[in-house]
């Protein structure tokens, strides 16, 4: 639905998945059209698969929500600025520079994450924040690794030479899950 919003008011709950956005456009195809090659199922047992997905992200999502105590979501952010900010990751980085950023991130996720806590929506979306900003974080170092040359603003003093034979870079790695 680009273009348009809907209003909510204070205190409504909005879930959105992209299963259930998936398996509304599945409902509309014929088997012959789905992009994916899935197999229809009944509209009931779609429905129920949709729903306890639903479920599950609303668990996921507001499991901050009911810690007694924990880090709190800013605590959690400014140490992940500490570590992905200094400038010796920077523009101008190496491969050993690269991986002790990545561990370091790593140890946060350990350390806080599952204790991060949130005492109201405010801290929820701080506390998703943080998770994101890791998330992306890793995967941009991940790739980071993977470029094996110098080019444009990305200057790797271990390969300060542009490899014109090298140019794409495939990151393949399993989507890594930072549940609270």
């Amino acid at each position: 639905m680009r273009g348009r919003s809907k209003k909510v008011s204070v205190g409504q709950a909005v879930s959105f998945s992209c299963l259930d956005m998936r398996a509304k456009l599945h409902n509309s195809l014929l088997i012959s059209d789905c992009p994916h090659g899935c197999q229809r199922e009944s509209g009931s047992q779609r429905s129920e698969a949709v729903s306890a997905q639903i479920q599950m992200l609303k668990e996921q999502t507001f499991a901050v929500l009911e810690k007694a105590s924990g880090v709190a979501p800013d605590k959690v952010l400014h140490k992940l600025e500490s570590i992905i900010a200094p400038s010796d990751i920077g523009i101008i980085t190496s491969e050993a520079r690269i991986k002790k950023t990545v561990r370091a991130l790593e140890g946060v996720e350990s350390e806080h994450f599952p204790s991060i806590e949130a005492r109201d929506v405010h801290d929820l979306v701080k506390a998703h924040e943080a998770r994101n900003f890791a998330l992306v974080a890793k995967l941009t170092y991940a790739v980071s690794l993977g470029k094996k040359e110098t080019r444009y603003c990305h200057y790797r003093e271990d390969y300060p030479y542009q490899d014109d034979k090298a140019v794409e870079v495939t990151a393949v790695f399993p989507l890594p899950r930072l549940a609270f």
